[in-house]
């Protein structure tokens, strides 16, 4: 169950395992299915928590990151406004806020992917679930 929970394991693939394993199980199919099922949706909610979860924790994170770039923005204009700027200041602070900016587009990019996960997740539990209702029936 675990294996075909996993999303290494092409659907295709796990399809086809899916129909075999309940093809073996004779006369127990209906129970066999029903206990795959289960298992399969246990261990596929939690994989989605735990993406969820880690979701919510880069969010936190970019919403920080968010800040900090716009307060560094705000004190490098200060800085470079001023009467006699201190250039070295200047620069660490200009190097500071590229490196902040490139972080923050680094894990924005990163979201978007993992955005898809919690969705292909799903969309692989509603495959097999739909392959043990089809064998079973």
């Amino acid at each position: 169950m675990t294996k075909l929970a996993a999303r290494r394991l092409p659907l295709d693939d796990a399809e086809k395992e899916t129909k075999d394993y309940l093809a073996a199980a004779g006369n127990d199919k209906v129970m066999a299915g029903k206990l795959l099922f289960s298992g399969l949706f246990d261990t596929l909610n939690a994989e989605r928590s735990s993406v969820m979860n880690g979701l919510e924790r880069v969010m936190r994170k970019q919403r920080e990151a968010v800040d900090k770039v716009r307060s560094d923005t705000i004190a490098l204009q200060a800085m470079q406004s001023a009467a006699n700027p201190d250039q070295s200041k200047v620069d660490e602070l200009s190097n500071q806020l590229l490196w902040e900016t490139r972080i923050f587009e680094d894990r924005r990019r990163v979201v978007k992917y993992v955005c898809e996960v919690p969705t292909t997740i799903d969309q692989r539990l509603f495959a097999l679930g739909r392959v043990i209702q089809q064998e079973i029936e």
